[in-house]
């Protein structure tokens, strides 16, 4: 439409806005980058085009273009939440949480209910040392109550609540991609068992990548709803008689936790995603397992606990893995220890007690690997003079960018040991390193994403890699550097692919068949509740 529009109105700035905007909401982002510098062409102070270009900027990872954009805006337009929103999502892209902090706040001083202020302030507090999960806790369920609070639930009609039937189960979520999320997903769809019922996917984005490819025949139903407003998407999943819808965002970025509060399904759960409560009163339970919710910190949730027997995560191994390689200390004749994080979980602590272990082993290399590395990027010029400002020995530790998939597998090869980070632990590294033959000495701190680490590798049979203070991280990684302790570890490594393959982290049939058996208990539970409120 905006194309034929614009064939006789070339010159029209208006046009040329929607028309980047529309490029945008599809993901041809050069495409909308074009349109929007013609219509700033066209009319330079263009409000709509000048904030939707600092998305697109945002969305090409050109972080400090997008911020001049959303700045121009705010010069034009002091009051614009959406830019200031936008600049705050920038900030925190960067890393730098107490500028996002500072401009969320600044959004709520302007509306005290804007939702993804209050979300990202909820989010971002997870990178914090120290962690305060009672804090994230009392700020999600005065956030989960303000959701609550605007909307109506939707009714429950035409509903049949037979205990024993197949289901109708929703997950929604902006992560059926190339993301932990799809990962740890895919185990449980692709096992049989799991065929019994059907699946509906409501995903929240535009990208798609060869994990979505692979998902997508797995599910009964696939839609794309991240165009979707919320009132819309709950009577689409309501439409469709989704008996359970599992949230799999919580307040991570592209989550629909307000479609959640509208009840468009009789029993709402969030599992995998998340790691914490959402704070919803609609939100009926949560999906854990022993370790990542203790009894003593239930009390930091307003959903019920449920609990697997083993683990709330499963990973389907990757396909097409290199072979474990031998133990490359044995030819460097030093140990090295690695992190494939996301920068933002490595922290000026985090940095402390890695800078301590590489002082204490004086022959040790420190590998770095993260996708926002790349080479000539102000992410790496700005984490470099980070290592130099704290004093850290640069000829001791290399860094590296983004490679393809294989390459990064082969890469565990270079690599004895993972230092975790806290407190935001690793997820997906974690378990593709156990594949490789790499354990990660993790440190478990309070709250469920805190415990995180430790959980999977006790589910992986390694619980001795999980630490329980800084001290015995530092004690551990002096140990298993000693070169004493060089042979113990090479026979680790060796053999942990074939132990760890039958380890629950690992183990599909069995993860399908305790998460399908939960769903189904919970299900019952429910009709026999709808059953006992039923008229006579």
């Amino acid at each position: 439409m905006w194309e034929k529009l614009l064939e006789k109105n070339p010159q029209n700035a208006d046009i040329l806005a929607n028309l980047g905007l529309a490029r945008r909401h599809s993901g041809h982002l050069q495409e909308a980058r074009h349109y929007l510098e013609q219509a700033l062409a066209v009319q330079p102070q263009h409000l709509n085009a000048i904030l939707n270009m600092g998305v697109v900027l945002q969305e090409l990872n050109h972080f400090q273009e997008a911020l001049n954009h959303y700045y121009k805006v705010v010069e034009l337009s002091p009051n614009n939440l959406q830019a200031l929103f936008n600049i705050g999502v920038t900030e925190q892209h960067r890393f730098n949480f107490t500028a996002a902090h500072a401009t969320y706040q600044k959004v709520l001083a302007l509306d005290p209910n804007h939702p993804g202020a209050q979300a990202n302030l909820i989010f971002t507090q997870h990178y914090l040392y120290p962690a305060q999960p009672a804090l994230i806790s009392a700020k999600a369920r005065k956030l989960g109550q303000q959701f609550c609070a605007s909307v109506s639930q939707l009714p429950l009609t035409g509903r049949h609540f037979e205990p024993d039937r197949p289901l109708r189960l929703g997950f929604l979520s902006a992560d059926l991609r190339d993301h932990p999320v799809g990962y740890f997903l895919e185990s449980l769809l692709s096992d049989t068992a799991a065929r019994e019922h059907d699946w509906f996917a409501y995903h929240n984005n535009h990208v798609e990548t060869a994990l979505t490819a692979r998902l997508k025949p797995l599910f009964t139903t696939w839609r794309t709803v991240f165009t979707m407003a919320d009132d819309d998407l709950a009577a689409r999943i309501q439409a469709d008689q989704v008996d359970i819808l599992i949230d799999l965002s919580g307040y991570t970025a592209g989550h629909r936790l307000a479609v959640f509060a509208r009840r468009p399904a009789p029993m709402q759960l969030s599992w995998l995603g998340y790691f914490g409560t959402t704070g919803l009163p609609t939100m009926d339970g949560v999906i854990a397992d022993p370790i990542c919710v203790p009894t003593h910190e239930k009390e930091w949730f307003t959903e019920i606990i449920h609990t697997l027997p083993h683990s709330r995560f499963c990973f389907a191994p990757p396909t097409k893995a290199p072979a474990v390689a031998p133990l490359p200390a044995l030819h460097n004749d030093y140990i090295t220890f690695g992190s494939y994080q996301e920068l933002a979980k490595i922290n000026d602590r985090v940095l402390a007690l890695w800078k301590t272990i590489l002082e204490q082993c004086p022959e040790a290399r420190l590998r770095i690997q993260s996708q926002r590395l790349k080479t000539g990027s102000s992410d790496l010029i700005s984490f470099q003079a980070r290592l130099e400002k704290l004093g850290m020995d640069m000829t001791r530790i290399s860094l590296y960018g983004p490679t393809p998939r294989q390459d990064y597998l082969a890469s565990y090869s270079e690599v004895d040991l993972l230092l975790d980070t806290f407190p935001y632990p690793g997820g997906t590294t974690t378990t593709e390193a156990l594949w490789m033959g790499v354990p990660t000495i993790s440190l478990t701190l309070p709250g469920m994403l805190g415990r995180q680490g430790e959980g999977l590798l006790h589910a992986s049979g390694l619980m001795e890699w999980a630490v329980q203070s800084e001290q015995e991280y530092l004690d551990k990684a002096l140990y298993w550097s000693a070169p004493t302790n060089r042979p113990a570890l090479a026979n680790l490594r060796a053999e942990m692919r074939q132990t760890i393959s039958h380890a629950p982290l690992f183990d599909a049939a069995r993860f399908a068949h305790d998460w399908l058996q939960l769903i189904r208990r919970l299900w019952r539970e429910k009709c026999s509740d709808i059953a006992e409120q039923s008229p006579l």
